[in-house]
């Protein structure tokens, strides 16, 4: 499971209608990661994958915990 900022859950489920629990089950089962290599300053990863109901997710995240 990943651990996300919770300052931003409310936003970004509000614009995008994607929650983070969403992203984590696309972390663990189905996503092909990549790192951004034009990230500056920061270790960024982009993420696309499949949720549980299979829609399809893109997402940019930086400093994955795994808990």
């Amino acid at each position: 499971k990943a651990i996300w900022d919770p300052d931003k859950a409310l936003p970004i489920a509000s614009k995008h209608k994607v929650g983070f629990s969403d992203t984590n089950k696309c972390v663990m089962t189905t996503a092909l990661t990549i790192e951004d290599k034009g990230a500056e300053d920061e270790q960024r990863h982009v993420s696309i994958g499949v949720d549980v109901i299979e829609r399809i997710l893109v997402f940019v995240y930086t400093g994955l915990m795994l808990v």
